[in-house]
């Protein structure tokens, strides 16, 4: 969308809308086609003419620059602590030992269910490094530790009539509580050891893995005791349709003290860790995640989208949440998916700063959770959704799905009074009510139209590649994505625009009210698109309320402020 909208400012702008350009070429533009200031102004210092071409590239350019200088800051990732900054930072994450931990699992090789890599060597792995973190332990926490086999069954949702059946699948869990007075409650955080055949599983699930064993040696080594218990989880039946987790939360002594959890994934290598499930319910882990992460990156678009089921995915997320019967946060990484289940999903792909990034986040997390007094008594808590987005990495904007509610409507009703006095300013250039309303409803057509001729032309564009045997091959150099994609995605509809605007432009008269009836156009569907998204109660509808407020504020202080700009 922001590059149809990008097509009408060009447009626009280069359509011969310059006035002093069009004199140049002999043809002195009619009165009544001029913008009404200019007519009455028009030897007025005040009142700018249209941005000349070379202004145009040159403002192109700095915001082009501005977003690419943004996407690589909010991209960059900490600094890896290494083994020798331990004793400078007790408290912090190491990242180098959480390396060790994930090179020496994956040197076990691939771990599927039910083989002897993954339920003997995986197993004495897990027993060996546990032992060597609570060799330091220090004496404020008690710590146990408990190898569960267990055998069970459940339906396959997403499989209609079928049934999960599985035996003797291993989990190892660790619980750590205060040496003193212990809490009757529990926050669980797991991570699953077992890959797919003939992968290795660095990210999938081995990092996570990783990232848990040193936290659990941080949080041991630490003389705060913890307000509630710290169960960690290390399930060894995941990829098998999330098996040992049903395991756990049904049939452990432990299960039953959960209050809350985050379960750690990956389906990509690297990168940044996204929030891309939260719930159900529950608002007040939302509200901790944001206030103790130091690098949040999450948003409600990503949960809405996971949980539509147009990915086809699941987690163990929602083994706890139907099963189980408590909310949680669910975590992945998604960047370089090329190596997700298979033989490259290895050591290499994992850069220390990745761990680092997502070791700090959840090490801050997991101490929010369990020393929040809110685990005393979650059903206190439960109710209510939030509607939630990142800021570049920065921090996390947040309200109740109620409050979303009144803030979409009285934004809407910003976007109508902008759209309705946009109409009133038309009218006084002698653009009738009708003959505006006419053309705006057929701008907002040949917008709905480009989009849909832009996904036509790529849609043929990945059928010629695929005819050609070459589907995907930007997957290698994403760069051409530039231009198989995007290159169309900009000119096909600055194209489309060129040719109706030049119909139109006798219909409306003058170039501002045929420019500011395709802006009404954008803002008139993402205005549709809001009411629909607070009607079905779809949270995702904040992205076309962001579209919604700057467009309108756009108006409101043009209108009051730069009347007589352009």
């Amino acid at each position: 969308h922001s590059h149809l909208h990008l097509s009408v400012t060009i447009v626009s702008c280069y359509r011969g809308y310059d006035m002093k350009g069009l004199r140049n070429r002999g043809r002195e533009p009619a009165a009544d086609t001029l913008p009404e200031h200019y007519t009455s102004r028009k030897k007025s210092s005040k009142y700018l003419l249209p941005m000349p071409s070379s202004h145009l590239i040159f403002l192109l350019c700095f915001l082009v620059s501005i977003f690419l200088i943004t996407v690589f800051v909010e991209q960059q990732l900490p600094l890896p602590l290494q083994i020798s900054d331990a004793e400078q930072y007790p408290d912090r994450f190491i990242s180098e030992r959480a390396m060790n931990h994930l090179m020496r699992l994956t040197d076990i090789g691939p771990r599927t269910a039910g083989s002897y890599e993954n339920e003997v060597l995986a197993i004495k792995f897990f027993k060996e490094e546990i032992e060597g973190v609570l060799s330091t332990a220090n004496p404020v926490h008690h710590v146990e530790v408990d190898i569960q086999k267990t055998s069970g069954a459940f339906p396959l949702t997403f499989l209609d009539g079928m049934t999960n059946v599985y035996r003797n699948v291993q989990n190892v869990i660790v619980r750590v509580s205060s040496q003193g007075v212990q809490s009757p409650f529990s926050l669980l955080l797991n991570c699953h050891f077992d890959t797919v055949s003939g992968s290795p599983g660095g990210s999938d699930d081995g990092a996570s893995c990783a990232i848990m064993l040193e936290i659990l040696q941080v949080i041991t080594q630490s003389n705060q005791p913890l307000k509630h218990n710290l169960l960690l989880l290390f399930n060894g039946a995941e990829e098998n349709l999330m098996q040992a987790s049903h395991g756990f939360i049904t049939q452990h002594k432990w299960a039953k003290e959960v209050r809350a959890f985050i379960n750690l994934e990956a389906c990509g290598a690297g990168g940044r860790e996204i929030l891309f499930q939260a719930g159900p319910n529950h608002p007040w882990i939302m509200q901790i995640y944001s206030e103790t992460v130091p690098y949040p990156y999450a948003s409600s678009l990503a949960q809405e989208i996971f949980q539509s089921g147009v990915i086809p995915g699941d987690t163990d997320f929602r083994i706890f949440r139907d099963f189980g019967h408590v909310s949680g946060l669910d975590f992945a990484w998604s960047k370089n998916g090329y190596v997700y289940h298979t033989k490259f999903d290895n050591v290499s792909q994992i850069p220390l700063g990745t761990l680092q990034r997502t070791g700090d986040n959840i090490l801050a997390l997991t101490l929010g959770l369990v020393n929040s007094d809110k685990m005393d008594d979650t059903d206190k808590y439960a109710a209510g959704n939030l509607v939630f987005f990142d800021f570049l990495g920065a921090f996390v904007f947040r309200w109740p799905e109620e409050v979303g509610f009144l803030i979409n409507l009285c934004v809407i009703a910003m976007s109508a009074y902008c759209i309705l006095y946009n109409m009133h300013v038309a009218h006084g250039r002698d653009v009738g009510h009708t003959v505006y309303m006419k053309q705006l409803v057929l701008s907002l057509c040949v917008v709905l139209a480009c989009l849909l001729l832009t996904l036509l032309v790529n849609a043929v564009i990945a059928v010629l590649l695929s005819a050609l045997s070459s589907a995907m091959s930007w997957f290698a150099h994403p760069v051409w994505i530039f231009f198989l994609y995007i290159c169309p995605t900009l000119f096909v509809p600055m194209s489309v625009l060129l040719f109706v605007s030049k119909w139109q432009r006798p219909l409306v008269g003058s170039p501002w009210t045929l420019y500011q009836m395709y802006s009404d156009s954008y803002q008139l569907m993402w205005t549709l698109i809001l009411l629909l998204c607070t009607l079905l109660h779809i949270r995702s509808g904040f992205i076309a309320l962001l579209w919604i407020v700057f467009s309108s504020l756009e108006n409101i202080i043009c209108a009051n402020l730069l009347r007589h700009w352009r």
